[in-house]
């Protein structure tokens, strides 16, 4: 007798312990058992259920099962349109517990809350979440633009771009102060000043329409050119501005400016040089491929698409830059020695290194090879100041005048007299010594070598 009872209070303990709680709606359940391993008298079985209501807030009946039958719940909403009430229902051919949800008429976007319903009591309760959404009223808010990117010229001149939107207003915001915007109507004017630096510039325009927690977004990229950088026909240019330096170097007097120990006495005397007008010099020595495009062949021995063209003399040079003018209707030319050293120097950028963008020749120069010497592809090296590569070395750099001894006194826009044509920069055959910015070469129109090209100047037109 004693045993009977003692089993009969553990099965009622064990029932009051175990409280479950369950949900129907829209004659569909997914149930999924949740166990809270922290308390293993309490488990829950429960629907993970999207409920939706419309736009006026028609109610929602839902089945509420609890084990034991007839367990005390509770229904509460998160927000105070979405209402939450203790019902019954026979919708399923008996009389069961439910919960009645409704929901005001909604004037606005879709809004969202989350019932929680509780059964049992004390360290005993099982609880359950569902979240009820109720229809936009409103159209939500859509944001693109034509074009999705803009390309600013040097100038920064004013580029328009079309806002599609379904949003009486929205807002554009740049992520660069550089990036000037003004908005009228659906028309987004997007400019910029000059762009001062040497590379290109980027900015994100960011727009937005709606209001918060419906805002509809969309990115337009903006590139802006450096007036410092163009390209003609597939050949980059640099710009290199006007300005005065000191040319050739001596090896006299530590002291005294342009002093380098191992230049040559034709390096000698150093004199002041003006350069009077902008000029746009080739960043890159003149590669096969494009010597090709234009002449039909490649006259070069170490052949690479991408390496400096050679074996050209002045005279194929020349007939080179005539074939490219007739091709393109552009005007381009080979630089003077005076030209070619100053955009060698980094220009009114220039930070006087002895080699092309350095002191230290590895960094800048493909050299020193000699007999067994190779051509590399052109800019694998750093680039001087003004972002010009293979200034020093890689090949030999015709120009277009002669050679001639310097003046002692200031000169501007010098062009050199004499029987030879200049030659400048080093090459991969040459030594470090023939690498600096003011060792000059020269030679005869009809001289070739494998280690011997040039590179152009850009004239634009007025």
């Amino acid at each position: 007798m004693k045993l009977d009872i003692m089993m009969k209070t553990k099965q009622i303990i064990l029932l009051i312990a175990s409280i479950v709680l369950t949900f129907n709606a829209c004659n569909e359940i997914d149930e999924i058992d949740k166990v809270d391993v922290s308390n293993q008298n309490v488990r829950v079985a429960s629907m993970l259920s999207q409920l939706d209501i419309d736009v006026n807030g028609t109610k929602q009946i839902m089945v509420v099962t609890t084990n034991p039958t007839g367990s005390e719940w509770t229904a509460t909403s998160t927000e105070t349109w979405c209402t939450v009430t203790k019902t019954t229902t026979t919708e399923y051919g008996k009389l069961e517990q439910a919960l009645e949800v409704s929901a005001t008429t909604n004037t606005g976007f879709s809004r969202t809350a989350t019932i929680t319903i509780t059964a049992g009591s004390g360290s005993n309760t099982a609880t359950n979440t569902f979240t009820v959404t109720q229809e936009t009223a409103l159209e939500e808010p859509t944001m693109s633009s034509d074009p999705l990117s803009v390309d600013l010229a040097k100038d920064g001149a004013p580029v328009a771009v079309n806002i599609i939107t379904n949003w009486d207003t929205w807002e554009a915001v740049s992520s660069e102060s550089w990036c000037e915007l003004v908005i009228n109507g659906n028309t987004l004017t997007v400019s910029a000043p000059e762009n001062p630096d040497l590379d290109s510039r980027t900015a994100t325009i960011t727009l937005t329409a709606g209001p918060e927690g419906h805002t509809a977004t969309a990115t337009i990229n903006v590139l802006q050119a450096s007036k410092y950088y163009i390209s003609v026909n597939g050949i980059e240019f640099v710009l290199v501005e006007a300005g005065t330096f000191l040319q050739g170097a001596q090896s006299e007097d530590p002291t005294l400016p342009n002093y380098y120990p191992d230049a040559n006495s034709n390096q000698a005397p150093v004199h002041s040089v003006t350069i009077s007008k902008d000029y746009f010099i080739g960043r890159y020595e003149l590669t096969q491929e494009q010597y090709e495009n234009i002449m039909g062949s490649n006259p070069s021995t170490f052949k690479n698409p991408n390496n400096p063209v050679e074996m050209v003399d002045f005279t194929a040079t020349m007939d080179f830059i005539s074939a490219l003018n007739t091709a393109t209707g552009e005007t381009f030319r080979l630089p003077t020695e005076a030209e070619w050293e100053y955009a060698a120097r980094g220009g009114n950028r220039s930070m006087g290194f002895l080699y092309s963008g350095s002191n230290t020749v590895d960094d800048v120069a493909v050299y020193g090879q000699g007999k067994t010497y190779e051509t590399s592809e052109v800019g694998t090296k750093a680039p001087n100041e003004l972002g010009i590569y293979d200034m020093s070395g890689n090949v030999y750099e015709w120009c277009s005048d002669k050679y001639g001894t310097y003046p002692s006194t200031p000169v501007t826009d010098p062009v050199g007299e004499g029987s030879k044509r200049i030659l400048r920069g080093g090459s991969a055959y040459h030594s470090k010594y023939s690498e600096a910015v003011t060792y000059r070469g020269s030679n005869t129109d009809s001289f070739t070598r494998a280690y011997l090209g040039f590179r152009l100047v850009y004239v634009p037109k007025d």
